[in-house]
This record gives structure tokens, sequence and C-alpha cells, in this order.
């Protein structure tokens, strides 16, 4: 009986350990220490996106620390041994970490991370488009509740990358067709977001 007890307790132990189960706690942990506050979260069919929002005022060195951690951890999981599903989630993952890295800590804010052009162009014959079209406006919604002084610096590249993304928009509607997408509540939404950026550079 202990015999048994011994085996079932290594194989628990080596189903907690998998690349899937590793990523599901590292999932979990980034969800409850940033994402929550750092990021606005979009559930599509087969992957999960976290945009970045403003930062809080109090970001420290502490949290950039902790991003570090987290992210030696995703760079430590074997991708080739996870599911299609998986190898996405784990990029997108490691690629929020990376920017959780790069921007803890800072005491300005870059608008041009909020640019969404390129998730338009990567999504632009994805059966999920409808679906993240209908978020940008709560996503943009968020970032002028966290709006906070931006870096100067990137203030004019956020505004060229949000028209760039304002066009795609505006061709996505025209190439529908019988399917019908609409833009207009998306674009009214990154166009309030060229204003606060535009407005920025006045102050």
């Amino acid at each position: 009986m202990n015999k048994f007890k011994l085996i079932l307790a290594l194989l628990l132990l080596c189903s907690c350990n998998t690349p899937e189960a590793r990523l599901a706690r590292l999932q979990h942990d980034f969800w409850k220490k940033f994402a929550r506050q750092n990021y606005f979260e979009i559930k599509l069919k087969n992957e999960v996106l976290h945009l970045p929002l403003p930062p809080p005022i109090e970001s420290s060195g502490e949290q950039k620390l902790l991003a570090e951690n987290l992210q030696k951890e995703a760079r430590s999981i074997q991708k080739e041994k996870l599911g299609t599903a998986g190898k996405k989630q784990l990029t997108l993952l490691t690629t929020a970490l990376d920017d959780c890295v790069l921007y803890a800590g800072n005491q300005l804010f870059d608008p041009s991370r909020c640019v969404i052009a390129g998730h338009l162009e990567e999504r632009s014959k994805d059966p999920d488009l409808p679906l993240f079209l209908e978020k940008i406006p709560a996503y943009y919604a968020q970032i002028e509740q966290h709006w906070q002084v931006p870096d100067a610096r990137f203030v004019s590249k956020a505004v060229d990358g949000s028209q760039t993304a304002l066009d795609l928009l505006i061709m996505l509607e025209k190439k529908s067709g019988e399917n019908s997408v609409h833009t207009g509540a998306a674009q009214a939404a990154v166009k309030d977001f060229i204003g606060l950026c535009q407005s920025a550079l006045l102050k």
C-alpha cells in the first residue's frame, strides 16, 4: 500500500511539472500579479490577449524584479512539448512579460504601446476579428481611466500608429462585403485615444 501511495505521489508530482501545468501556473501568477492592473484582457476563441494599459503610478523596482522572475520561468518552459494552442499562449505571455520587464518602474508612460494596428493586421482574416473589434472601445475606455503623463518622445509614434489603425479599420469595413464588419465604434475609440495623445503635447 505504501509503495502504491509513493508511485501515486510521484505521478502527481510529474504531472504538476509538465510544460502545460507550468504554463497554467505561470498564466495564473501573471494575471494575479500584473495583468489585472496593467493589462486589458481579451478572450478570443483560441487565445487570450493582454493589451497594455498605462502602468500604476506606484510601479516600482520590486514589480520589475517580480516580472523578471516570471520571465525566466516562461523562457524555461519547453515550448516544443506544448500543443499548438499552448505554444501560442506561451508566445503571447512571454511578450507580455518582456513588456513588463521593460516598463515596470518607469516614471513616464509610453502611449505607443497601446496602438492596435499590429493586432488588426494580424487578425484581418481571423474569424475572431468581430470579437476583437467589439472589445476595442472598452480597451480605450480603460486607457482613459488609467491615463497619466505620457513620455513625449513616443506621443508622435502613438498618433501615427493609431492613424494607421484607423486606416485599417476603414479598409476592413469596406472589404467585409456580405460579412458586414462594423468598425464605427472602434474608429471612434481610436480617435479619442489620438485626441488624448495630442492634448498631452499641448500641455
